[in-house]
């Protein structure tokens, strides 16, 4: 394959209707409006008649939430339906049921929530928010999981994942009370700035453990977090990884999850459903620059073949 072209590895088989799609204006065939008709009108509606600060929704797969209006995550969550498709998309299709998942940088429990539905009462999710003022939104809402699906497979750890434990420093920069997922424990950014504790995920995790999916986004620190799972990484007890990066491949990151014996692929939005391609191409635009690195491509390629956006199908269970 030449420089720069790109290959799509999970090629879904196209239906005539999949095929007819194509005709219609690009806007009208984004996957949040085709898998999820009746998110038009509700994102009219809650432009014109404007609702609380904090509102409870339900998100596509059943898990209820309490969102702000006036923040990033929930303002896409009422646009769309959902926050991230693409990354919730990921998690549901390649968690097992009664797998351990790790949400690295949770923030409200967004995917957390697919996490556990993913996973189901038999699996066994661990949640990673260092911010207390997150924290405390995320409980509100495992309360609402508890009490309405009777979920019990959820846990919080309040704390941010390093490459050593110990005090460190989260700064939330310019821009944060729009976007309360850019806290970040880099340093050199101008802010506010809270001491909160971290930890390493070799620490909190024994030597045996097992874990199906990881989803890591920490604005930033992911290399210093994936350093603090050396032991984790190396034996192979992380199947997939899910992360976020904004540096061009190769980066620092994918190439120390490929020196750990893992395959990197790219991820991109396709109105048949998510597509590995790929990592190479990393300017896509309007996208999250998000990534798969796995421990079992065929698996994850398999698995991702389907057509479809199941996020919007799915259903929780207990």
């Amino acid at each position: 394959m030449r420089q720069g072209q790109t290959q799509v590895f999970n090629q879904p088989q196209q239906t005539w209707v999949m095929r007819s799609l194509n005709l219609i204006p690009p806007f009208l065939t984004r996957p949040e409006y085709v898998y999820n008709r009746s998110q038009i009108g509700r994102r009219i509606w809650h432009q014109v008649y404007k609702g609380n600060p904090v509102e409870e929704v339900t998100l596509p797969w059943g898990a209820p939430i309490l969102i702000g209006s006036d923040d990033l995550i929930g303002d896409a969550i009422w646009k769309t339906g959902v926050f991230d498709l693409i990354v919730a998309e990921l998690l549901l299709r390649l968690t097992d049921p009664g797998e351990l998942a790790l949400d690295v940088g949770a923030n409200i429990g967004v995917m957390s929530s697919i996490l556990a539905t993913a996973s189901g009462n038999q699996g066994h999710v661990i949640a990673f928010e260092p911010l207390p003022a997150l924290v405390t939104k995320f409980r509100e809402n495992m309360e609402l999981w508890r009490s309405r699906l009777e979920w019990n497979q959820v846990t919080i750890m309040p704390t941010a994942l390093s490459s050593e434990a110990g005090e460190a420093v989260l700064t939330m920069p310019t821009g944060f009370s729009a976007n309360r997922g850019i806290a970040t424990l880099e340093a050199g950014l101008p802010g506010e700035q809270v001491t909160i504790q971290a930890t390493t995920l070799d620490a909190v995790l024994a030597p045996d453990t097992v874990v199906g999916t990881m989803k890591i986004d920490v604005e930033g620190h992911e290399y210093s977090a994936l350093q603090g799972a050396t032991r984790l990484l190396s034996s192979g007890s992380v199947r997939d990884i899910v992360f976020e990066e904004n540096n061009e491949y190769p980066s620092k990151v994918s190439s120390l999850l490929e020196s750990h014996g893992y395959e990197v692929f790219g991820l991109r939005k396709g109105l048949l459903g998510p597509q590995l391609i790929t990592p190479t191409v990393s300017k896509r635009t309007g996208e999250t620059p998000n990534y798969l690195a796995t421990r079992k491509p065929s698996r994850a390629i398999q698995r991702l073949t389907a057509p479809g956006w199941r996020a919007y199908t799915k259903r929780s269970h207990s």
